[in-house]
């Protein structure tokens, strides 16, 4: 369904939470977080919820390709309601340290810390500021993204899933590091690099408490 311009309805009812996220280790899918948040999602009835989000962040290398996981992730969301029907996203920032950053390897790990200027830029960033588009099945949203001391305006665009109040939301974000003056990680003299794009691919449960 092709997306609509979103307005913001009248009389919107808002519940804040706050995400603590606790990664467990499964395959494939090596990162997992559990969330622990509440919201309102039907007219007068509070939702606890305590879920998991898978997020990798997957790139190539000129031997291989290759996969980490953020093993820490802080979110503060705020959603909408209006109705007793879901109506987006009003308020939602994500923090994440950069050396929470994990590919299983040392190496690796050291060299994605290096070119992420971790000592003098430890946290990355998302800011919601705005939705963009809503439909049935499709959410687009405008933030900005902070990494490695760099901060650019990004759109984001993922399904979701309503279900029995239950709400599902992925997408995936491809990034270009030079975007934000990020030199891809090398080793062995240079003789193993990295590629400048990378995916960020997310996908966040929420459901109602039991």
């Amino acid at each position: 369904m092709k997306p609509v311009p979103y307005k913001k309805p009248a009389n919107i009812n808002q519940h804040k939470g706050r995400v603590a996220m606790i990664p467990i280790i499964t395959k494939p899918i090596v990162f997992v977080l559990v969330l622990c948040t509440t919201h309102v999602l039907a007219q007068n009835t509070q939702l606890q919820s305590i879920q998991q989000a898978n997020i990798t962040i997957q790139g190539t290398s000129t031997i291989h390709d290759w996969e980490s996981v953020v093993e820490v992730v802080e979110v503060e969301a705020s959603f909408s309601k209006q109705d007793g029907l879901w109506a987006g996203i009003e308020q939602l920032s994500v923090n994440m340290p950069v050396r929470s950053i994990e590919s299983g390897k040392n190496l690796m790990n050291s060299k994605t810390y290096e070119a992420l200027k971790a000592n003098d830029h430890p946290m990355i960033t998302f800011q919601f500021k705005e939705m963009l588009a809503l439909t049935d099945t499709e959410i687009k949203v405008l933030g900005t993204l902070s990494i490695a001391g760099v901060t650019k305006e990004i759109e984001l665009s993922a399904n979701y899933i309503l279900n029995d109040q239950e709400i599902t939301i992925s997408g995936l974000y491809p990034l270009n590091m030079r975007d934000f003056g990020i030199d891809p990680p090398t080793a062995m003299m240079g003789t193993i690099k990295t590629g400048e794009l990378v995916d960020l691919s997310y996908d966040v449960t929420f459901e109602p408490n039991q």
